[in-house]
């Protein structure tokens, strides 16, 4: 998951956004997130297991790249507004950043291995999961 940062897909360059924009973004992000992850998920179920399956791949590629962007633009974006500063704030935003971490980390884990492998489904069924829990608790 190396290279250029890549924009928010619900950002235009230069545009000042107001937190009822931003709260929009993240909403959108998460039905697309819940989207992506049904896909998946039906994906698993009628391949009947672990397997080469470019459609996984594919789906499996859009969603880590939402979820690494969504990520960061939350930590970025929103929660300093959100939860402001001193350490009360770091204490606030120390479980929804270590959700974060966990999901790039398991991201990162499932490119290491060859689509479709057990290994693979195996990390893409927990970022599915984690971030499933993540969203319900945001």
């Amino acid at each position: 998951m190396t290279g250029p940062a890549r924009q928010h897909p619900g950002l235009s360059g230069g545009s000042a956004l107001v937190p009822a924009d931003i709260l929009e973004l993240i909403m959108a992000d998460h039905r697309r997130i819940g989207r992506l992850r049904d896909v998946l998920d039906d994906a698993a179920r009628h391949d009947g297991g672990p397997g080469p399956d470019w459609m996984a791949g594919h789906v499996w590629q859009r969603l880590a790249d939402l979820l690494v962007v969504h990520t960061q633009a939350e930590e970025h974006i929103c929660y300093l507004p959100m939860f402001r500063s001193g350490p009360r704030a770091t204490e606030r935003m120390r479980e929804p950043v270590a959700d974060h971490n966990d999901i790039r980390e398991i991201i990162g884990e499932a490119s290491m291995q060859p689509v479709g492998s057990a290994r693979w489904w195996r990390a893409a069924r927990t970022v599915l999961t984690v971030s499933a829990e993540h969203l319900e608790r945001e």
